[in-house]
C-alpha cells in the first residue's frame, strides 16, 4: 500500500506549490479543506501529491496533483485501492483529466458527471458591487439589511474576536437543528470548529458583521490559487432579511481590498441541495468548475436489487422516466419483485436498472423487459449495453425462451437491433369522438348517461381475472400472454371492460383545455381487443368526450422480440399492455 500519512499544518507550504503549480482546481483541493474536513491523508509519489480522503465512511483518491507522466501514480493509486479492499474512485476530475485517464486506460474506467460537486466561481467585482438589473434583487435585499442596522460594522476576523465567531456559529448549528432535526452538520461543524481553532496557521481570511457586539454573520475563506479566494464557510441569522447578501457583499470587497490580485471567488458546491443550487445560480456566476469521479471497471457489479436500493431505485426511476409518487407506490406495492430486477452498481451507486415481467408465448416462458434506466451522470458509456448482456445470460439461466420489449421511440428500436431484437408486433393507434348517449349494464359508470335504451350496444366493467380469461379469447394468434401481477399493476391505473365482441383495459382522465374552462373527460386505453369499431360507443357510454385507442393492426412498429435458445421459435405476433 502506498505510504500515507495524516495531514497536518506543516503540509502547508509543499502543499501548496503543488496546488499552485497546477491550472485550477475545485474547492475540495484547497489545503483548508483537506485540513479540515473527514480524514484526508496524504503521499508524495513520482513527482506527484497524492491524496486518500474519507468522508462518512466512504474512500475515495482526489486526482493526482503535480506535472509529469500521470500513468505511474494512476497505477500506484489502483494497486492500493486492491490492496486495502475498496473500490476505486478518483475524484475531481475535469475534461482534460478525463481524457487522460481515457488514453491511459482504455474500457478500464467508467465516468460519472458529477454535477452536484460543480463549483460555483464568481467575478469578484460583480460580488462586491452587485452592478445591473440582474443583481437588483440581492441590493434590495442588502439595502434592506442597510436599513435595520444602519450602524452595522464590519470587523476582520482576528485572534481577538475569533471566540465571538466560534460562539456565534454554535448557536446557528443549534438553532438550525431545532427547525431542521433531520438534517446532518457534523462534519460541517467539526470543520468550522478547526477552521477557526486553527484560523492563524491556515492564512485564513475572515469577516464579522456586527451589530453593537451582537454577531449577525461571518464567513472566512482562504486562497486556493494565484488569482481565486475559495469561500469556506459563510453563516448569518436566518431572521434577518438580507444578512446573507450583506456578508457575501462584504467580503467581496473586504478580499478585493486587501488582495487586489484575486479576481474570483470560489463559492464552493451545491452538494445537489434545490434550495442551495437555485441561491448560488442567483449570484449569476462567471463560470463553474465541472468535474467527474471515475470509477474502476473492475469494481462494477450486476446483481438483483436489495432492498436497501429501492429509494435510489425510486429516485432514478423518477429521474429517467418522469414517474409520479403515486405510479411508483402502486408499481411497488404491486408488481415488483428485487428477483426481476437487475442493478448495475459502481461504488455504492445505481448506474442503471433494469426490470422485467414474466410473461408466456406458445407455453414458453418469456420476459417482458419493461424498464431500462441509466443514472443521468453514466449515460453513453456502455452501462444498457452491460446490462442488457448480463440480464440476457441471466434469463438462460432461469430457463426463459425469449425476451420482448416495447422501445420508446425510432432511436431506441435502431438500438436494440444491435442486441439481437427484432420488430415483431405492430398496432394501430387512432383517437375517436362519441356518438349518442348510449346505456351500460349495472357496475359500470352511470353518471353522464342518457335514460334512453340502447339493444344493440352494452358495456360492462369486469374484474382483472375476467379480462384474463376473455383477452385469452380475443387475442391474435401468436400473442404474448401476461396475467397476474402484470394485470394487477395495471389495475391500480386502469379498469377493465367487456362487450359481447371485445374487452378492453383503459382508464380516463380529467382535463381543463385553454380554450374551454369545462372538464373533458378522456379515455386513454391501453389495448382494445376484438371490434375496435365501438369506440365511439365505448365512449359515448363512459361519458368521455374524446379517446385514444390502440388496437392489433399493423401500422405501428410497437414490440420487438429476441430469442434466448437455439430453439427455433416464431416472434410473437402481438404484444398488448406496455404499461405506459
Amino acid at each position: 500500500m502506498l505510504n500515507f500519512k495524516a495531514i497536518t499544518l506543516e503540509d502547508k507550504n509543499i502543499y501548496e506549490n503543488y496546488l499552485f503549480d497546477d491550472k485550477e482546481r475545485g474547492c475540495e483541493f484547497s489545503f483548508a479543506n483537506v485540513y479540515t474536513w473527514g480524514q484526508q491523508k496524504i503521499a508524495l509519489l513520482h513527482g506527484h501529491l497524492v491524496l486518500l480522503a474519507n468522508f462518512y465512511g466512504r474512500t475515495c483518491y482526489p486526482y493526482p496533483m503535480g506535472q509529469g507522466n500521470k500513468q505511474p501514480v494512476l497505477d500506484a493509486i489502483l494497486a492500493d485501492a486492491k490492496k486495502r479492499g475498496i473500490p476505486c474512485c478518483i475524484t475531481g476530475l475535469d475534461e482534460k483529466d478525463k481524457q487522460t485517464m481515457e488514453e491511459l486506460y482504455p474500457e478500464k474506467f467508467c465516468f460519472e458527471y458529477d454535477k452536484n460537486s460543480f463549483d460555483y466561481v464568481y467575478a469578484i467585482d460583480d460580488l462586491a458591487d452587485l452592478k445591473g438589473r440582474k443583481y437588483h434583487r440581492k441590493r434590495n435585499h442588502f439595502k434592506r439589511f442597510q436599513t435595520t442596522f444602519p450602524n452595522y460594522r464590519v470587523k476582520p476576523l482576528t485572534e481577538e474576536n475569533l471566540p465571538l465567531a466560534e460562539q456565534f456559529s454554535q448557536s446557528w448549528y443549534k438553532h438550525r437543528l431545532l427547525e431542521h432535526p433531520e438534517d446532518d452538520y457534523n462534519l460541517e461543524r467539526a470543520a468550522l470548529h478547526t477552521a477557526l481553532r486553527d484560523y492563524k496557521d491556515l492564512n485564513m481570511e475572515g469577516i464579522l458583521l456586527l451589530h453593537g457586539e451582537e454577531v449577525l454573520a461571518i464567513t472566512l475563506g482562504s486562497r486556493i490559487s494565484s488569482d481565486t479566494f475559495d469561500v469556506h464557510f459563510e453563516k448569518a441569522r436566518t431572521d434577518i432579511e438580507g444578512a446573507y447578501p450583506a456578508i457575501n457583499c462584504e467580503f467581496a470587497s473586504y478580499i478585493r481590498d486587501k488582495y487586489p490580485e484575486i479576481k474570483y471567488l470560489n463559492r464552493e458546491e451545491d452538494m445537489g441541495i434545490p434550495g442551495l443550487r437555485r441561491a448560488k445560480e442567483s449570484y449569476f456566476p462567471h463560470h463553474q468548475i465541472e468535474k467527474y469521479r471515475a470509477y474502476s471497471l473492475e469494481d462494477l457489479r450486476i446483481d438483483e436489487a436489495s432492498e436497501a436500493q429501492f429509494p435510489a431505485l425510486k429516485d432514478l426511476w423518477q429521474t429517467t422516466f418522469g414517474d409520479t409518487d403515486e405510479f411508483l407506490n402502486a408499481f411497488y406495492s404491486t408488481a415488483f419483485s428485487p428477483e426481476r430486477c437487475r442493478c448495475v452498481t459502481i461504488g455504492k451507486k445505481i448506474a442503471a436498472s433494469l426490470y422485467w415481467f414474466h410473461c408466456e408465448y406458445e407455453n414458453k416462458r418469456i420476459a417482458y423487459i419493461y424498464a431500462v434506466a441509466t443514472a443521468e451522470a453514466f449515460r453513453g458509456q456502455g452501462f444498457a449495453r452491460r446490462l442488457l448482456q448480463n440480464t440476457h445470460s441471466h434469463l438462460i439461466s432461469l430457463s426463459y425462451d425469449g425476451a420482448v420489449l416495447v422501445p420508446n421511440g425510432q432511436k431506441l428500436f435502431e438500438f436494440y437491433e444491435k442486441f439481437g431484437y427484432q420488430t415483431c408486433s405492430y398496432v394501430k393507434e387512432f383517437t375517436a369522438e362519441p356518438v349518442t348517449t348510449l346505456n351500460v349494464t349495472e357496475n359500470t359508470q352511470k353518471d353522464s348517461l342518457s335514460d334512453e335504451e340502447n339493444d344493440e350496444f352494452s358495456l360492462r366493467q369486469i374484474t382483472k381475472e375476467d379480462y384474463a380469461t376473455l383477452r385469452r379469447q380475443f387475442l391474435p394468434k401468436h400473442s404474448v400472454i401476461q396475467e397476474n401481477e402484470n394485470l394487477d399493476f395495471l389495475e391500480t391505473q386502469a379498469k377493465f371492460y367487456a362487450g359481447e365482441d371485445f374487452v378492453m383495459a383503459a382508464c380516463t382522465e380529467e382535463s381543463v383545455p385553454i380554450e374551454d374552462v369545462s372538464h373533458e373527460k378522456i379515455l386513454h386505453c391501453a389495448e382494445l381487443l376484438g371490434n375496435a369499431s365501438h369506440a365511439p360507443e365505448i365512449l359515448s357510454a363512459l361519458g368521455c368526450t374524446k379517446g385514444r385507442f390502440r388496437t392489433p393492426g399493423d401500422e405501428t412498429a410497437f414490440a420487438m422480440y429476441r430469442s434466448l435458445t437455439d430453439n427455433e421459435v416464431l416472434p410473437p405476433k402481438y404484444f398488448g399492455l406496455a404499461f405506459d
